[in-house]
């Protein structure tokens, strides 16, 4: 069960429910000395509501003066003020009156977690926008082998374009990146290899060893072999096809 902190003031200004609610969520997080980073639509699925009410509600308490928002970056972060108080009188214990119905100002509102809804095709584009506004997490980075030593290695590799100012990878760069790697070199071994070859001649890009390409072996045909680059067959197979 969690607690939202109402300031006294808040009691003046005539808000709705919902205005109420997001300002006292974010006065809690201020009270706590945590930053408040939640979306519209965290907001949404906390308060039980859609994303245009969200959004109703912050413009109103940004007009009033209760709540302001900054940007760190992609992320945007509200803080609480105080508001000027109205001509309307701020409650007290007498005015209250006892009343069973009514919140006192000292009172810690439980915030009980509600049933999500289905969203509807409205609140999927208010999700659309509120994703293009806000931005996303990148999508998740496949590599082409799932090991300790491999994912080592490309971490290296991108510290090393950091420290030489080469334009960071897009989500899908770095995954053509990848694959293209997995299909010149084929092995782990190989494309590890090629990295720290790469780090090690200062290349922007990755490269392979041409000596070390040069000596990898093929396949040979027939169960023959290669010595260096002569194809000796399998006498047994050529005998038994004779």
């Amino acid at each position: 069960m969690k607690y939202l902190q109402i300031p006294e003031c808040v009691f003046t200004l005539g808000l709705s429910g919902l205005q109420v609610l997001i300002y006292a969520d974010i006065h809690t997080m201020a009270m706590a000395k945590m930053p408040y980073y939640r979306s519209n639509r965290q907001m949404a699925e906390l308060f039980g509501c859609d994303l245009r009410s969200v959004q109703r509600a912050l413009t109103g308490l940004e007009k009033c003066g209760a709540v302001e928002k900054s940007y760190k970056g992609d992320m945007r972060h509200l803080t609480t003020k105080t508001p000027p108080m109205t001509k309307t009188p701020p409650m007290t214990e007498t005015s209250w009156g006892g009343d069973q119905n009514a919140v006192p100002p000292t009172t810690k509102v439980s915030c009980p977690p509600r049933p999500k809804r289905h969203p509807s095709r409205e609140d999927s584009r208010e999700v659309s926008r509120e994703i293009s506004r806000e931005g996303t997490a990148s999508p998740e980075i496949v590599l082409p082998w799932d090991s300790e030593a491999f994912a080592e290695a490309w971490a290296l590799w991108k510290d090393e374009r950091k420290a030489k100012r080469l334009r960071k990878y897009t989500p899908r760069g770095e995954q053509a990146q990848l694959h293209k790697l997995q299909t010149e070199c084929g092995t782990e071994e190989a494309a590890i290899a090629a990295i720290h070859h790469s780090i090690a001649q200062g290349y922007q890009g990755i490269f392979p060893d041409r000596a070390t390409k040069q000596n990898t072996p093929r396949p040979a045909p027939d169960g023959g072999h290669f010595v260096g680059n002569v194809y000796v067959p399998n006498l047994e197979n050529i005998y038994k096809n004779g």
